[in-house]
């Protein structure tokens, strides 16, 4: 299912591969969903022969997890947990992350908190069980305990076996997050630093832009908030520019920009979008 470079002294030797001039190409025509089929194929005839086993039914049930078939992914990462094969650490720690997030998409926030604490030995050193579980007490509203879960996914030190961990999750994701906890605690200090190093990793995100844009209106620096807050409505999705145009209404009120603010009420009742609710809740689909 999987090519994987390999050295004879183990994994760890990887860390220090390079070739100036070498390209890995990695690609199956007709993309993801043939190379998805592709896959499935193999795991169901592997499955025919093993049906107990532990790669194979975890492999399955990422499948079926990408596919947004949260029933059959729980089922097989369960069947992967009872397994008497020998497990591998880090694919533990990956079953038990993906079913504390599929708990969490599916409604059942409580039991995938409960599941959280339940598996945090065995997830320890897994930098994305920390950004989940960080994510999910945020949204719960507990920001202390998804403040401590944050940082404690930036300061990891992973081992070498999560070479495949999305760089993402390690940089801006976890930054970012930290920055909206520490806007809702009211730090916004804190929260400014977060957001600007996260722009450090991904500076066309507009929502985190938006985010910078209302920590520098709270610490009332109103022109650097315009800039950002206009920033983010350049390359916003359409259906959110009317909001941020509100936002920026207010950002030129505070700042006594009045010629402005007027050409923005314009815009926004041009628009027929106009609303009171200027919370954007872009952190439903991190």
């Amino acid at each position: 299912i999987h090519e994987e470079l390999t050295h004879p002294e183990g994994t760890k030797n990887l860390l220090g591969l390079s070739g100036d001039g070498v390209v890995i190409k990695h690609f199956q025509e007709g993309g993801p969903k043939e190379k998805s089929k592709r896959n499935v194929l193999i795991i169901k005839k592997e499955l025919k022969l093993a049906p107990e086993s532990f790669t194979y039914n975890y492999l399955m049930a990422k499948e079926c997890t990408q596919h947004e078939l949260f029933e059959k992914a729980l089922k097989h990462f369960q069947i992967a947990l009872n397994s008497e094969d020998e497990k591998i650490e880090i694919l533990l720690s990956d079953i038990c992350t993906e079913i504390i997030k599929i708990l969490f998409k599916t409604g059942q926030s409580e039991e995938a908190l409960n599941e959280c604490i339940r598996r945090q030995e065995i997830c320890q050193n897994n930098p994305e069980y920390w950004l989940t579980y960080g994510y999910i007490a945020l949204r719960e509203g507990d920001f202390n305990c998804a403040k401590d879960n944050l940082e404690k996914c930036l300061t990891l030190d992973p081992p070498a076996d999560l070479l495949t961990i999305e760089i993402d999750n390690i940089t801006w994701k976890p930054e970012m997050l930290l920055g909206y906890t520490q806007l809702r605690l009211q730090n916004y200090e804190q929260a400014k630093t977060r957001f600007e190093n996260a722009l450090l990793h991904n500076e066309n995100n507009w929502s985190l832009l938006f985010y910078l844009g209302v920590t520098c209106k709270n610490l009332k620096e109103y022109d650097l908030s315009e800039e950002y807050i206009n920033s983010a409505s350049m390359i916003a999705p359409e259906e959110f520019r009317n909001k941020l145009n509100f936002s920026m209404l207010l950002m030129n009120i505070m700042n006594h920009n009045f010629d402005k603010a007027n050409d923005l009420v314009k815009i926004i009742v041009a628009e027929l979008g106009f609303s009171e609710d200027n919370e954007l809740h872009i952190l439903e689909d991190f």
